[in-house]
């Protein structure tokens, strides 16, 4: 027969197992927003690197910005354009992710007015585009989190 005391027992392990829980989740949910928003920088293709410059990660929902002017200083061809683009905007959007508390959702947008070409394959450099592998990215992250590990 279960006690008032077994069952407070019960309920204090199943918070900390809850817990653990979603400490696990959140983590794994944040590896694979980083990898998305890598895999879909990184393939991105470069002319002026606006469009890869304008990959932008939020929390609060998508992003209607686009207005994010490429890095231009010290870079003399479109590979080194791209290359301080890619650092820069990975990084921020990295910081956004790693303040995510869990809640909502992140988002990952590109609102420049000729991404959803590029991302048909319209551009040499990538002709299957980028949002289908920053999906790959994640999920691949995803199977490999072990969320119950250790619980």
């Amino acid at each position: 027969m279960a006690t008032s005391r077994s069952m407070t027992e019960f309920a204090r392990r199943m918070d900390i197992v809850a817990s653990k829980f979603f400490k696990a989740t959140t983590e794994g949910v944040k590896k694979a927003a980083v990898a998305a928003d890598q895999e879909a920088v990184m393939r991105t293709p470069v002319a002026t690197g606006r469009c890869r410059a304008n990959w932008i990660v939020s929390t609060r929902g998508p992003s209607s910005r686009s207005g994010v002017k490429p890095t231009q200083a010290g870079a003399k061809g479109s590979e080194q354009r791209g290359e301080a683009n890619a650092r820069k905007t990975i990084e921020h959007g990295r910081r956004v992710i790693e303040g995510w508390k869990g809640e909502g959702s992140i988002f990952i947008t590109n609102n420049v007015e000729y991404a959803p070409d590029l991302d048909r394959g319209t551009s040499a450099q990538a002709p299957d585009g980028m949002t289908e592998h920053a999906i790959r990215a994640a999920e691949r992250v995803i199977r490999r989190h072990r969320t119950l590990k250790g619980l």
